[in-house]
């Protein structure tokens, strides 16, 4: 199968399923995430000083999140971040091979 083929199959996934996949960024972004962040943590840096473990880690990211600090919204949104970068190098590839192909014609 062409490489051409499989990029436009998953636009085409991609985009009759954007519901799930919103909803799969959004766990990944609010959980998964942060709490990778947080074993990724206590392996290099050693224990969490707060309070509760996982637990009081990831209140502190939300509450970061909700006051608008930055290092908070680019963690969570980081899956968000991957998946629209993904999307526009796929887009501007296409793009770049169809102009590669009328100039050829």
């Amino acid at each position: 199968m062409p490489r051409s083929q499989i990029a436009w199959e998953l636009f085409v996934l991609t985009r009759s399923g954007w519901p799930s996949i919103l909803l799969a960024l959004a766990l990944a972004g609010l959980v998964i995430v942060p709490v990778f962040a947080f074993i990724a943590g206590h392996m290099l840096a050693g224990p969490y000083k707060g309070e509760d473990g996982v637990l009081g880690y990831l209140g502190t990211i939300y509450t970061n999140l909700l006051a608008g600090e930055p290092a908070a919204i680019l963690l969570v949104g980081s899956p968000a971040l991957v998946m629209l970068t993904w999307y526009l190098a796929l887009r501007l590839r296409a793009r770049l091979m169809r102009g590669a192909s009328r100039r050829q014609e």
